[in-house]
């Protein structure tokens, strides 16, 4: 993995597309979540930057995991559907970056806010999940 210095690293608060890199369980406060990791592709001033979100590890229809998991693949989960979050590896999606800070440490937080499918080499991807052009 090549990673990208910063002067201080955080990236700044904004609207970002990126790649879902890896999705791996930990715990926080004894409850275990999913750690998303996402490098920025556009715009290119913060291309090859990575920021990181979380999700509970609840899988039920209204779930943030299942919201973050929709929009990776652009489709709805019902219940009694799988999901395989190595499956959402690779997909692109906008997320929304803001800064975070607790216990006197400064942290970037993403959350997924609307996305474009997996990586055009995947068979489930429609040509109208191209990535998006910036201005």
């Amino acid at each position: 993995m090549i990673l990208k210095i910063i002067e201080d690293g955080i990236v700044p608060n904004g609207q970002y597309v990126a790649r879902v890199v890896s999705i791996d369980g930990s715990q926080i406060d004894k409850k275990p979540v999913l750690e998303w990791l996402f490098e920025i592709e556009m715009p290119a001033e913060s291309s090859g930057l990575f920021v990181c979100g979380c999700t509970y590890v609840i899988a039920g229809i209204y779930s943030e995991l299942l919201k973050w998991a929709g929009r990776c693949t652009g489709r709805e989960f019902t219940a009694g559907d799988l999901l395989d979050t190595d499956d959402l590896v690779g997909a692109r999606v906008w997320v929304e970056v803001n800064t975070d800070e607790t216990g006197g440490r400064i942290s970037n937080d993403a959350t997924i806010i609307r996305g474009y499918g997996m990586l055009e080499t995947e068979s489930n991807v429609s040509s109208s999940s191209r990535m998006p052009e910036f201005a």
